[in-house]
């Protein structure tokens, strides 16, 4: 079985989005690789930024954020410590530390331990967040199951619109960037060429980047 994905930069205008086909029963980890082989971010193989899938319907948060993952885990394992302390503070600060308890108290789980078929199923849509500085909101939507598909690599089956670069300062930053590019006078032109140089900034290419999916199995082939 595989999973038509439609993942979309969230207020990107001129939307820029990418149709993919993934196997079932990949974990978020890899569903975060194959967002990152599919635009031009760089975290493939080493966590370059932070990120978290948005589980939230769920009370789950999917997440690379080792920090995270142990402060929950340290509430669950000191929950009446916590209740304490609340229970003792006045109102200006029991406000601030309740809704910090409530943060704490969402399941937090890393990605390579979870795999992605439970939650798209049900609730069809989530949310990818990459690169807190930079705030990258990303929009994952299943718009169609193939039950007789036994893939074990993702695929690009369309897509429009050329995608950002690492740490371009968010939507603002990347447009502000397009711009410049766009104009040889502007007296940032040299500047932003030669920055990129050191980045990973190409035009949405679908056989070139199915050919880098082609090498990254997804999982094990079905016996």
């Amino acid at each position: 079985m595989s999973y038509i994905l439609k993942i979309s930069f969230v207020d990107s205008e001129p939307l820029i989005w990418r149709k993919v086909i993934v196997p079932d029963k990949i974990t978020y980890h890899r569903l975060h690789q194959v967002i990152q082989l599919i635009t031009n971010f760089e975290s493939v193989y080493e966590d370059y930024h932070l990120y978290e899938f948005d589980l939230y319907k769920e009370n789950m948060c999917v997440t690379n954020n080792k920090g995270r993952f142990e402060q929950h885990r340290d509430f669950l394992n000191n929950r009446a410590m916590y209740e304490e302390r609340l229970s003792k503070m006045k109102y200006t600060k029991y406000v601030s530390e309740k809704a910090r308890q409530l943060l704490l108290s969402v399941n937090v789980k890393m990605p390579s331990t979870i795999k992605i078929d439970d939650f798209i199923i049900k609730h069809k849509k989530l949310k990818y967040h990459y690169d807190f500085g930079d705030g990258w909101e990303i929009e994952i939507e299943l718009l169609d199951i193939k039950e007789n598909d036994d893939r074990v690599i993702a695929e690009v089956l369309d897509g429009e619109n050329i995608a950002p670069m690492e740490d371009c300062g968010g939507l603002y930053g990347f447009y502000g960037m397009l711009e410049i590019l766009s104009d040889t006078s502007h007296p940032d032109y040299a500047y932003i060429r030669e920055w990129l140089e050191n980045k990973r900034f190409e035009p949405f290419h679908q056989n070139k980047i199915n050919e880098f999916l082609s090498y990254e199995k997804l999982k094990k082939a079905s016996n």
